[in-house]
């Protein structure tokens, strides 16, 4: 607790109990080693399941108290309650590898660092949605955790921590404050590279005290044409060690990348909800309904929700907004398993576009605001939900998201459209008596090449990093990249 605490601070203290001591549930639990929820941090009122205290479970059955394995578990735990006082709206990924700091600064080893170095080729900051297949995940972010400690320290993680801007953002945030004049992209290419290189020492390709280096590597060969997909903020390794003395390198990506797996069903833009932890986005507008048998609301959504733990719905109000009622529609859900819903919502995946309607006779000759919302907890997040072709009957109102003009105020959505321009990071470390690490350039169509020489001489071999960069797309990004001999 004093090493953990000495660099994050301590967890909410009284807390809503007002009681300064953390509760420590052992309890069997399903494929958990142990959790911390922050549902336990509001009254019972607000939180169905709440227990209203601080607390931590560790899982009974696999976890003997006072072992290694128990008392990191309980570290990386503890962790998390901390960082929920210091930022509740944090990325899964900066949380996750801060509570795996948490792990180590109380002297016990992250067991999740191999699962990722065996299998590299994952997303940094695109978790999925379901647990069981984050191991990979959370080994990346241990170790990306782990270069930023070593690199800045491990004090000013707490900056990291504390910074109001989360993501990449947050990280960006942190690397103004410790006066690094580099981007999150450069930091990001750095540790690509140090997990394949680790060059003895405390550089920039360099892990202090240990041995790292990523094991699942795609061995090329000359007059080769590889065809692939990448993780965006993932990296794929391919190794060159040809015969041939001189190589030339040319790549072409893909030039744009999407949000959704569908475009929207009409023009080139919807209402989309943002994605992350513990936002509250919503999308809101006011009407004058007639007195008419004839009042439906219909729209088209796409959603990719966290199933039962975040919700998208849609509501009424004819107060002016003090109260609201949730609506059912069609394609809502009544389940609750974790009591994180509030009503009829959206949850889980839509596969595809689909229409959805409400019956609004009730409200007939009433003025109403009608809201859509989307609510995520604190772990994890889907793409959200977007809208399109939100339509009234009987008044003829239509918002199909390509006017600008528009009367619904937006609060966390945003009008988007589908596609944007995809970046990629491609890196080249030629491998000898002197190490060498070279951006490939890039034009805005995304190709570049290089011409690379002194294989069986200066150089042992070469490898190609290539990397995705999108910050809102969760979609892989594909590219192409011909490995040929001069001539």
């Amino acid at each position: 607790y004093p090493k953990i605490t000495a660099v994050f601070g301590r967890e909410w203290v009284p807390g809503v109990d007002n009681d300064s001591h953390l509760t420590i549930l052992h309890t069997p639990l399903q494929g958990l080693l142990g959790y911390y929820s922050s549902s336990d941090e509001y009254p019972r009122q607000v939180h169905q399941f709440s227990n209203q205290r601080e607390m931590i479970y560790i899982d009974s059955t696999n976890l003997l108290p006072g072992t290694s394995r128990y008392l990191g578990t309980l570290a990386h735990e503890l962790t998390h309650a901390i960082q929920w006082r210091a930022d509740r709206t944090e990325n899964t990924w900066i949380d996750e590898g801060l509570a795996e700091i948490g792990k180590k600064l109380a002297g016990y080893p992250s067991l999740l660092e191999n699962a990722f170095l065996a299998s590299p080729s994952i997303s940094l900051i695109n978790w999925p949605v379901v647990s069981s297949e984050t191991q990979k995940h959370y080994g990346g972010a241990s170790l990306f955790m782990e270069y930023l400690a070593q690199r800045y320290s491990y004090e000013s993680l707490r900056v990291l921590q504390d910074h109001p801007a989360n993501g990449i953002a947050g990280v960006e945030g942190y690397l103004q404050n410790t006066n690094s004049a580099i981007s999150f992209n450069e930091v990001f290419g750095d540790w690509i590279v140090a997990n394949y290189l680790d060059e003895p020492g405390n550089g920039r390709y360099s892990y202090n005290n240990r041995d790292v280096q990523v094991a699942v590597i795609d061995v090329v060969r000359i007059n080769r044409t590889i065809t692939g997909n990448v993780p965006q903020y993932g990296a794929r390794y391919f190794k060159l060690k040809p015969a041939e003395k001189q190589v030339n390198i040319a790549f072409r990506g893909q030039r744009l990348s999407s949000i959704f797996t569908q475009d929207p069903p009409s023009g080139s833009h919807c209402w989309w909800s943002n994605k992350g932890e513990s936002i509250d986005s919503t999308l809101t507008a006011q009407f004058e309904l007639p007195h008419s048998n004839n009042l439906t609301l219909s729209y088209s959504l796409w959603y990719d929700i966290e199933e039962s733990y975040d919700y998208a719905y849609t509501q009424v109000s004819t107060d002016g907004g003090e109260t609201w009622e949730i609506l059912q529609g069609n394609h809502s859900s009544m389940t609750n398993p974790v009591g994180n819903s509030f009503g009829p919502g959206y949850t889980g995946k839509s596969n595809g576009w689909i229409r959805d309607e409400i019956d609004l006779r009730s409200y007939a000759g009433q003025r109403v605001l009608i809201r859509f919302e989307y609510v995520t907890d604190n772990s994890l997040h889907g793409t959200g939900i977007c809208l399109d072709d939100i339509a009234i009957s009987s008044i003829g109102f239509l918002e199909n998201a390509e006017s600008k003009d528009t009367r619904w105020k937006a609060l966390g959505f945003k009008r988007t459209k589908n596609s944007f321009p995809q970046k990629y990071l491609v890196k080249v470390i030629e491998v000898g008596a002197k190490n060498r690490v070279i951006d490939l350039w890039l034009d805005e169509n995304q190709e570049g090449d290089i011409h690379i020489e002194g294989f069986g001489s200066s150089l042992d071999h070469a490898v190609v990093i290539v990397a995705g960069l999108d910050r809102i797309s969760s979609s892989p990004a594909t590219f192409e990249i011909d490995f040929g001999a001069p001539g």
